[in-house]
């Protein structure tokens, strides 16, 4: 029970407030947006592909794959290339 409690408020002291801020390389931040955009433009296509072909389970399964991606790299671009401008 005791090891519980303290995992619970190991927990709580680890949330972002008591982190300390954290700045990427710019050349990563651009890596990141770059491979951000490339991802929106492969859910364009497979949006196309979906619409052409209704019961295409590959293209909806990639569309899924790139759309979880650029989600997950958008989180990891705000958090930590907050001040690098496009």
């Amino acid at each position: 029970m005791k090891i519980l409690i303290g995992l619970v408020v190991l927990t709580t002291l680890a949330t972002p407030s008591f982190s300390t801020t954290k700045q990427m390389p710019v050349e990563q931040c651009q890596e990141i947006y770059d491979g951000i955009q490339f991802l929106l433009t492969m859910a364009d296509e497979r949006w196309d592909d979906l619409r052409a072909n209704g019961g295409d389970k590959q293209a909806a399964g990639e569309l899924t794959w790139a759309m979880n991606l650029v989600g997950n790299y958008t989180v990891v671009f705000e958090s930590f290339c907050k001040d690098v401008k496009e």
